[in-house]
């Protein structure tokens, strides 16, 4: 501790560890590639109330800050891709972390996955 003095007051001044606030971070991946997936929306809610939503950035990651520490219902969303619906505990004055690892819906595919006829023509995209 250190004392500041006034003209009148001494002042105790607690010095230490900054205040961590409870803060909700991770990374949103697709399963079969590892490759980030940005633009998700992720989603906090408290019951039936949504407390915050995050959209990743181009590197899959997301951040929410200034949380109560309790428990959450958080869901994953992306378009392609099957939604995740998940609990998460947020501590006391810690930063907790929680990623994700999507899975993509039928019926899509990556660049280099789209269906081609047998010759390699894509016939049902342009048809001739």
């Amino acid at each position: 501790m250190i004392f500041l003095a006034g003209s009148e007051y001494i002042m105790p001044i607690a010095v230490g560890k900054p205040v961590v606030e409870q803060a909700l971070i991770g990374t949103v991946k697709d399963k079969d590639t590892d490759l980030p997936i940005m633009n998700t929306t992720i989603e906090l809610n408290d019951g039936n109330i949504v407390i915050a939503t995050s959209q990743t950035n181009p590197d899959g990651k997301y951040e929410i800050n200034d949380l109560e520490a309790k428990e959450y219902t958080i869901s994953a969303v992306a378009e392609g891709y099957t939604t995740i619906l998940s609990n998460v505990i947020i501590s006391a004055g810690e930063v907790t972390t929680k990623d994700f690892l999507m899975e993509r819906t039928a019926g899509t595919f990556t660049e280099k996955e789209i269906p081609k006829d047998a010759d390699g023509s894509l016939s049902w995209c342009c048809p001739s």
